[in-house]
């Protein structure tokens, strides 16, 4: 994947001075919710691209089964960009969720321009399926960088807070030992249940968002139950002023009212172990990341102009795995008199074959 990089400095040079009120206050509370949602609309506004590479360690269990799970290990790279313009390279595992938990190998390549994703993805060391849509979800990326910087539920963190009126500073709080601030968004009522997004930020980082998740409380119920989380750590500063993590867990629960009113914790429906590294941001991302040429071979489906076709000709990669296979096969194979008997009969008849065609061409003469 091509990467280069550019920082721009007088950019970030204005947002710094802009945070250093807040970066430097000793007393986490002097900041208000106003404060704190200028300065995360201001690190939105600063992180124009980033490139990443990704490791993932995926605990997942079955819905019909929560007993049977499955781990799987996901590897990507990703480019992506404040338009949504993506680049990803995935190679790894996936799964399919029914009465049986069943792991296949899966790779792909994606990108999304703007308007149109095309990617291509395969179970073996080639591909052979291509794919064509308009939506940037379509593409082959299990987890999304700006989860990780600026985003929740794929939304600006301060779109989330600002979706209705009620969002408060709610408490403050530690992580790793660094004073923090809790946030959280107007409460969400529903017919059985209160709703609320929870967003956890630390001064001391610019205001790092490290902690995002997603709360229930069901009704005669006063405890509030993550139902979805992410949690950041190991940060570095990445480049002046913006600071990354290098690990994340990601998870998901199945709360439910009776363990709520137990006080019993929801069961794990999955856990993402994450460690990133190699990152870039506001790299300089040129057109040409996000254009895709199909391999030959590949079949694809294109639902943008609602036609399906195959791309001519065979690529390497399925040549080199069609030789391995054959090669694999051949070691494997053990000789026995019939296998000598087919090798000389097959031999005979091509040594018949030459003779009769060269007498046909000396008769010509």
């Amino acid at each position: 994947m091509v990467r280069s990089s550019l920082l721009i400095r007088s950019r970030l040079a204005i947002c710094a001075c802009c945070m250093t009120v807040f970066v430097c206050s000793p007393v986490a509370g002097a900041a208000t919710f106003d404060d704190i949602a200028k300065i995360l609309r201001d690190n939105e506004q600063f992180l124009r691209s980033m490139a990443v590479t990704i490791h993932c360690k995926v605990l997942q269990t079955s819905i019909s089964d929560p007993s049977q799970t499955v781990r799987l290990t996901i590897d990507e790279k990703v480019l992506i960009d404040a338009e949504g313009r993506c680049r990803v390279e995935s190679t790894g595992e996936s799964f399919v969720n029914g009465p049986e938990l069943k792991v296949h190998p899966e790779n792909g390549v994606g990108v999304f321009n703007g308007h149109t994703m095309k990617s291509m993805t395969g179970g073996g060391k080639h591909f052979n399926r291509g794919l064509i849509t308009s939506s940037h979800s379509d593409l082959p990326l299990r987890l999304d960088p700006r989860l990780v910087t600026t985003h929740y539920f794929n939304r600006p963190v301060t779109a989330l807070l600002a979706e209705r009126p009620g969002a408060v500073l709610l408490r403050e709080t530690t992580w790793e030992g660094r004073p923090a601030i809790e946030l959280a968004s107007a409460i969400y009522d529903n017919a059985d249940d209160d709703r609320r997004y929870l967003i956890t930020v630390v001064p001391d980082l610019n205001y790092a968002i490290v902690r995002r998740a997603a709360a229930v409380r069901y009704d005669g119920c006063d405890r509030w139950d993550d139902y979805t989380r992410f949690i950041a750590s190991d940060y570095h500063e990445a480049t002046p002023g913006f600071w990354v993590p290098r690990t994340a867990v990601h998870e998901s629960f199945d709360p439910t009212r009776e363990q709520s009113l137990n006080g019993t914790a929801p069961p794990l429906s999955w856990r993402w172990d994450i460690r990133m590294s190699e990152w870039e941001i506001n790299p300089v991302l040129s057109d040409s990341l996000f254009d895709l040429e199909f391999a030959p071979g590949v079949f694809v489906n294109d639902q943008v102009a609602g036609r399906s076709f195959k791309m001519a000709g065979v690529s390497n990669e399925l040549i080199e795995s069609q030789v391995s296979e054959a090669a694999d096969w051949k070691s494997k194979k053990r000789s026995s008199p019939m296998n000598r008997l087919l090798v000389f009969n097959a031999v005979a008849f091509g040594i018949a074959a030459l003779a009769i065609m060269l007498w046909r061409l000396r008769r010509s003469h």
